[in-house]
């Protein structure tokens, strides 16, 4: 019987809406479920016979933190994919990773035991071998194709939106990046409902702001740099795709997490400093390959046909 798939994730760490769509095209019943936006249920299981796939994105430990504006808006339907798991009691449970810089964290790694199957985003694997089958299909944001975004002189990807929210929104970015802002720069946002004011305020102030919708890995395919502002997986991601990018710290970041930029490959330099450091950032050797949908599927099968052994 053909698989059936409920695909899930929060918010940032929802990278899964492009699987989703290329697994419907394929002719497999398939949903989506941002947890950020509402709760995973029953209702969500696509019609059928077949076994029930369940694939996660969201990093295995909690991370609720990300999904509201304050500790106390925390979504009560929030849980651990091994929790939502029973929720709609699926057959197969796959992770396929949302962050290319730490797939999984340290304190993660016994949790992958309770997963059936691991997506790796590369080779670099072997120590998840050991705790749940692997299969290495690539990175999950990247399907090879580009997003053209006019004439625009490059793409900001605005990254560390949780923190900027904590300490004003809109007001804060323009207070810590104005020179970016002001660069011409086209600026891409995750699909957030939080993030909307911000989107909507940048373009009030003559910014061009993408679809949110746009997949990041198509768009950093096509820009000529790439620009974020603050660490994030989407430093790795746009090295991947070939880049050097160039990340303008906000100084009020914490300096934990300031730090560990400076052994990540990209140009690190202050708002001030922008048009100086553009020259060092840009497109530097050939992309990687894009996410293997068949090898996915294969291991899908593969997992199941065990299981039914």
């Amino acid at each position: 019987m053909t698989a059936r798939f409920v695909l899930t994730g929060q918010a940032a760490e929802f990278s899964l809406r492009r699987l989703t769509t290329e697994l419907q095209q394929r002719g497999y019943a398939a949903t989506a479920v941002d947890l950020a936006e509402g709760p995973l249920e029953r209702r969500h299981i696509p019609d059928g016979a077949g076994p029930l796939v369940m694939v996660t994105s969201q990093h295995l430990s909690g991370t609720r933190r990300a999904m509201a504006p304050s500790l106390d808006a925390r979504p009560e339907h929030y849980a651990a994919p091994s929790m939502l798991r029973q929720r709609i009691g699926a057959d197969l449970m796959v992770y396929v990773p949302h962050d290319l810089e730490e797939p999984v964290l340290a304190c993660e790694t016994p949790a992958l035991g309770s997963f059936d199957l691991y997506c790796a985003p590369d080779t670099d694997s072997w120590w998840a071998a050991r705790r749940v089958p692997t299969v290495v299909t690539g990175w999950v944001g990247d399907f090879g194709d580009a997003a053209p975004f006019g004439d625009q002189v490059g793409l900001l990807l605005l990254t560390n939106l949780r923190h900027a929210l904590d300490h004003g929104g809109l007001d804060h970015l323009r207070a810590t990046i104005p020179t970016v802002l002001a660069a011409g720069l086209a600026v891409k946002l995750p699909v957030w409902s939080l993030a909307d004011p911000i989107a909507a305020g940048l373009a009030a102030d003559g910014v061009c702001v993408l679809d949110s919708h746009l997949g990041a890995s198509a768009l950093i395919r096509s820009a000529p740099f790439v620009v974020t502002n603050g660490p994030s997986s989407v430093i790795a991601e746009a090295r991947r795709l070939g880049h050097r990018p160039l990340c303008v710290v906000d100084p009020t970041l914490p300096s934990v997490h300031r730090s560990g930029l400076y052994g990540a490959g990209a140009v690190v330099c202050a708002d001030a400093d922008f048009h100086e450091h553009v020259a060092g950032a840009g497109v530097q050797h050939e992309a990687g390959p894009p996410f293997d949908v068949e090898a996915f599927l294969a291991a899908v099968e593969e997992q199941l046909a065990s299981q039914a052994r």
